[in-house]
């Protein structure tokens, strides 16, 4: 399939104020055009195609790779997934750091600054077991302008200092690019946040994405507080949140700590703007890293998926059956490691006896999840899945 229009006409213009993010007519802000379906879930809709589990071969996008056609259900066959829950959630957060100089002061006599504080915290998320489902962007702003300012051209701040990934090398790649970028120059906020917006519309399918700002509170080199909640109001209108998280400049030897911190900028104003319900300012103390951190996780959390407690079962092609008594139920932790869910007997849900049932035992429409079970698995799991023709599992009652 296409994807949607693309930023800006023929001429190069562009939604953000400054301009400067053209593109040609029409075009799809995804890098590969199309993305074809694959294996059973090829087609224009639905199941494997139109509505069903069988379809036609799906075409391949603008740039992708034909997928192949579905498989028809048989009842006799070994075990078919369905997944009617989210797909294992994938999560893309641009991180837009401030390296003026105001966060390079230390904080008191601790040694800490509130860049480093902030930047091995970003390290430590990106390198956390428990969220093998994220990839990081890392972008510093300011950029030397080749005069010694930092620049105000938004298109220097399109392509991170460290792209979009989740393997262990992209923990090395995220350290050696904080070593090479020490505190220095101003805060030219509006052209970071456009350029990193502009980089978050060219995900992965299937991905819920945030820019994610942190900053001193004295961004005034290029900033105008009615185009920077525009661009935030972008970004979302486009399925990109903004968070801002501003911290005051500490009052550490050499320093000045702000006495009117976030008076040039309102940045509830933009991250309002930008979808955001999590952003505060941090405030410059010891304990910032851990803090930080904190910070991070929680809008890891934001975007963690709703795991339905009812699943839909799909409509059997012609000539085919759904067996309710081969139906199983599955729960996938963050690790892709799935656990079986047993059916309740007769006596139904109960606390000692966790499961699932259907809505019409005679005649289902759906499977539904007993409360204890629902609220372990939005707990503790990432996805469900429905698996057919293997006799189905029972609590033992």
């Amino acid at each position: 399939m296409s994807g949607p229009g693309g930023f800006g006409g023929s001429s190069g213009s562009t939604p953000f104020p400054t301009g400067g993010f053209g593109g040609s007519s029409g075009s799809t802000p995804f890098p590969t055009g199309g993305f074809a379906g694959g294996g059973g879930f090829a087609g224009g809709g639905g199941f494997g195609g139109d509505g069903g589990f069988a379809g036609n071969s799906g075409a391949a996008g603008n740039g992708g790779s034909a997928g192949s056609g579905g498989t028809e259900f048989d009842a006799g066959s070994s075990c078919d997934f369905f997944s009617d829950g989210p797909d294992p959630v994938g999560i893309q957060l641009s991180f837009l750091v401030d390296r003026s100089l105001a966060m390079g002061c230390p904080i008191g006599s601790s040694g800490v600054t509130p860049l480093g504080a902030v930047t091995d915290a970003i390290a430590a998320i990106a390198a956390a077991p428990q969220y093998p489902y994220l990839s990081v962007a890392l972008t510093f702003f300011g950029r030397d302008d080749g005069d010694g300012g930092s620049t105000c051209d938004g298109t220097r701040y399109e392509t991170p200092d460290v792209d979009f990934s989740s393997t262990p090398e992209e923990v090395t790649a995220l350290r050696a690019a904080i070593a090479a970028h020490p505190a220095a120059g101003e805060a030219p906020l509006l052209p970071a946040l456009e350029g990193a917006l502009f980089h978050a519309l060219h995900p992965f399918p299937n991905q819920q994405r945030a820019v994610v700002v942190f900053t001193g509170t004295e961004p005034e080199v290029c900033s105008d507080q009615s185009d920077l909640v525009a661009s935030a109001a972008i970004g979302l209108d486009n399925d990109v949140e903004t968070e801002v998280f501003a911290i005051p400049t500490p009052g550490g030897p050499g320093c000045t700590a702000d006495a009117d911190a976030g008076a040039n900028v309102d940045f509830g104003e933009i991250a309002t703007a930008g979808g955001s319900t999590i952003s505060t300012t941090l405030d410059p103390a010891a304990d910032l890293e851990p803090r930080v951190e904190a910070a991070i996780q929680s809008v890891v959390n934001h975007f963690e998926p709703d795991i339905p407690c009812s699943l839909v079962l799909p409509v059997s092609p012609a000539g085919t059956f759904v067996d309710p008594s081969r139906v199983n139920v599955f729960a996938w932790d963050v690790n892709h490691t799935s656990y079986i869910v047993d059916r309740v007997g007769p006596s139904g849900c109960g606390a000692a006896n966790p499961g699932w049932f259907y809505d019409n035992p005679a005649n289902p429409t759906s499977i539904e999840l007993c409360q204890t079970t629902c609220a372990a698995v939005k707990a503790s799991f990432i996805d469900v899945s429905v698996v057919f023709n293997c006799a189905t599992v029972y609590a033992d009652e």
